[in-house]
């Protein structure tokens, strides 16, 4: 009776509740006052230049314009400058959708990273790698890495987009979110922060999500301890990350937590390996190093002397390339005393 539609229009509006309710978050009354709150400031900041063009060239108006004239344009004025933020909020995301928004082929994605994350052990490769992976994936505002160090846990990389969002990547995490991270080992998402358990330390929570900017924080684990995390900032899309977005991201933030290690592990070993070479290169006496296929690892500069072999050439090759008395020693010990 009250509708061109009829009794369709309670269908109608039940799918525009739900779409409300589902993407712009209509039960949440936080934030839907926020969300009005910072409308109608902007409205307001926008009416403000043009109150004062008014008032400044009223005079003039009302000599040459009738009362209707006046009043049409003091509304269509009106109507612009509330119209202006809504306009340009409402064109901003339209193009950032249009622009930023990809379809993101899962497997290839997961098959490359696991590829890359097994395969390479230097971590000044390893991070840039991930962390662009993460960034590239979900077309976010930015993503950073944040490793265990210390006291707490320092950026290792970052990735910025050049987007009007709040995301930032300062060099030390928030303690409030990895400590949250260390207790549940599993991923936060701001948006379901607070929705969860409403409780105080989840609205600090919350808080120093969204001062950072971060819509969703991956931990990197290895052995059921946080290593790391990773921090993802919201998409350039404007859209919500997914369940399949959410899926990827955990199967390459596990995947990584191991690598992250490995990698780790490793540059002890070479750093542990540089120290042993320096020590062995300034003793005098002549030291070398067979691996457990018969070739030479190690010649320092002694045994170049006494030997007369560059160490350049014996490196690498058959200890078999010595003198007998060098190699032979084990099985006999007239050799030794051959040598000397």
């Amino acid at each position: 009776m009250h509708s061109w539609i009829g009794p369709y229009f309670g269908l109608v509006m039940i799918a525009l509740t739900a779409h409300a309710i589902i993407r712009h978050r209509l039960m949440d009354l936080r934030l839907v006052v926020h969300r009005g709150l910072t409308l109608a400031i902007a409205m307001v900041v926008s009416l403000v230049p043009v109150a004062a063009l008014l008032v400044l060239a009223w005079p003039r108006l009302s000599l040459h314009l009738e009362p209707e004239e006046l009043v049409a344009l003091l509304v269509g004025i009106l109507a612009v400058a509330l119209l202006i933020p809504v306009t340009r909020d409402l064109a901003g995301r339209l193009l950032d959708r249009y622009v930023y928004r990809t379809h993101v082929n899962y497997r290839r994605t997961l098959r490359e990273a696991s590829e890359a994350l097994t395969r390479v052990l230097d971590l000044r490769r390893l991070l840039p790698f991930l962390n662009h992976t993460v960034a590239a994936s979900t077309n976010a505002e930015g993503a950073a890495v944040y490793l265990a160090g210390g006291a707490g846990f320092t950026r290792a990389i970052a990735e910025t987009r050049d987007a009007p969002g709040g995301f930032t990547a300062p060099e030390e995490a928030p303690a409030a979110v990895m400590q949250a991270l260390q207790a549940s080992r599993d991923l936060l998402l701001t948006d379901e922060v607070v929705r969860e358990r409403p409780t105080p330390e989840r609205q600090r929570l919350h808080a120093a999500l969204s001062e950072a900017g971060w819509a969703l924080v991956l931990p990197l684990l290895s052995e059921s301890q946080v290593i790391g995390a990773i921090v993802v900032g919201p998409k350039l899309s404007g859209d919500p990350f997914y369940p399949q977005d959410l899926d990827l991201l955990m199967t390459l933030a596990n995947q990584a937590g191991i690598a992250v290690k490995n990698a780790q592990l490793y540059a002890q070993v070479v750093l542990a390996n540089e120290h042993l070479n320096n020590i062995v290169t300034t003793i005098e006496s002549g030291v070398v190093a067979v691996d457990a296929g018969g070739e030479i690892t190690l010649f320092n500069r002694a045994a170049e002397q006494l030997t007369g072999i560059p160490a350049a050439q014996a490196r690498t090759r058959p200890v078999a390339a010595l003198p007998a008395c060098l190699w032979g020693w084990p099985a006999t010990t007239s050799g030794s005393e051959a040598c000397r």
